[in-house]
């Protein structure tokens, strides 16, 4: 073989690997609108996203409030009970005072060991002031709603799991600041939380950022997620992301 050949192949090389890569993270076939109730269908969800990301929808404005009446009735006509944590947070980042009034919305998927530590399952559902959201974060609301919807069509889970649908993030993690002033009682209550967030817009649901303490976490996820993805990369490149 001549010598020009040999120059080829690490360009060669990171082209097989990087089609290797592509073809792991391909996202799975959607399951089809006409799937069992049972089941999480993605054309179920993405109906959701047509109705939640229908406009832009920021804090304190009037499309967002009708994005969270519109999941109150969700939330209702699924037989589970949900209310509105209406109340005022103050935070000092950066130096600056922030007021806001943030209105979660919260349901409760009732389980078999109520006296058990409840899963938190959250999204936020307000969005920039000027994009509809429909990533960041409709597509987590929808999938909120659209796993809520096929859990209450099977048999009750061992643990309640709250569904937290939480105001403000985009202001400064308003919402899930109100919802977690109280600590204790989130210790006491809660045992593990699962926060669905928007990065991007299009390939697989990706786990780019785990708490400290939670390798338990990641070993039954690799067990039971049909097509698991994470890695420790995904957070760095998360973090240098502008937000």
């Amino acid at each position: 073989m001549n010598a020009p050949f040999f120059r080829w192949l690490p360009l060669l090389g990171l082209a097989l690997f990087a089609g290797l890569v592509v073809g792991l993270v391909r996202p799975p076939s959607p399951v089809a609108a006409t799937a069992p109730a049972t089941e999480f269908s993605a054309y179920r969800a993405l109906a959701e996203v047509a109705v939640v990301a229908r406009q832009p929808h920021p804090l304190g404005s009037p499309a967002q409030a009708a994005v969270r009446d519109y999941l109150l009735r969700r939330c209702w006509a699924l037989g589970v009970a949900a209310t509105v944590q209406d109340t005022s947070i103050l935070t000092t980042d950066y130096g600056q005072n922030t007021v806001a009034r943030v209105q979660n919305v919260i349901a409760r998927l009732p389980g078999r060991q109520p006296g058990g530590k409840a899963v938190l399952v959250l999204a936020h559902y307000d969005s920039q002031p000027h994009a509809p959201g429909a990533g960041d974060d409709g597509a987590g609301v929808a999938a909120m709603l659209e796993t809520l919807r096929a859990l209450r069509a099977g048999p009750p889970l061992a643990n309640d799991v709250i569904w937290l649908f939480s105001d403000g993030e985009e202001a400064g993690l308003l919402g899930a600041r109100a919802y977690a002033a109280d600590t204790a009682r989130l210790r006491r209550t809660v045992g593990v939380a699962l926060n669905f967030e928007g990065r991007g817009n299009a390939g697989p649901s990706l786990t780019f950022e785990v708490s400290p303490a939670n390798g338990w976490v990641m070993r039954e996820y690799a067990q039971a997620a049909p097509a698991p993805i994470a890695s420790s990369l995904f957070y760095e490149a998360y973090r240098h992301l502008p937000n």
